[in-house]
């Protein structure tokens, strides 16, 4: 984050915030809470401090962490239509899918330039990290199915 304003950061750490709020909301407020919110949240919060360590923009934060979290409230409203009995272990699709999101967002945090504007690169991260979860479900479902 060399040439980041204060405001960018901000905002790049508000989106993650809101992506941790709603897994702590999904996460259920039982006995299981720790472990669900870390389930659904860990991996995500991961790939936020690897972006972090590579000094990458706050826009690929923010972009990667919208993507996630819009990857986990679609994953959540597709397992909640399931029978009990069949959402168990559709989970693990979640989890096999997040290496490609990971890798588009080390992607996207590579190949998009300094100059673009902060919306712009958001929306590329988005864009960019959300295509890897897609594939990342394509070959997980293509393989189990």
């Amino acid at each position: 984050m060399q040439n980041a304003s204060v405001t960018e950061t901000r905002i790049a750490y508000g989106v993650v915030a809101l992506g941790a709020a709603f897994a702590a909301a999904v996460s259920g407020w039982n006995a299981y809470f720790l472990g669900n919110f870390l389930f659904m949240w860990g991996p995500p919060a991961a790939l936020c401090v690897l972006l972090l360590a590579l000094r990458a923009r706050p826009a690929m934060m923010a972009g990667a962490s919208l993507a996630t979290t819009v990857h986990l409230a679609l994953f959540c409203l597709w397992v909640s239509t399931l029978p009990a009995r069949e959402g168990a272990m559709t989970w693990i699709g979640y989890v096999f899918a997040l290496p490609g999101g990971g890798c588009a967002a080390l992607l996207a945090a590579a190949s998009v330039d300094q100059k673009r504007s902060y919306l712009q690169a958001v929306l590329l991260s988005f864009g960019i990290t959300l295509a890897g979860f897609s594939i990342g479900q394509a070959l997980v479902w293509g393989v189990l199915l």
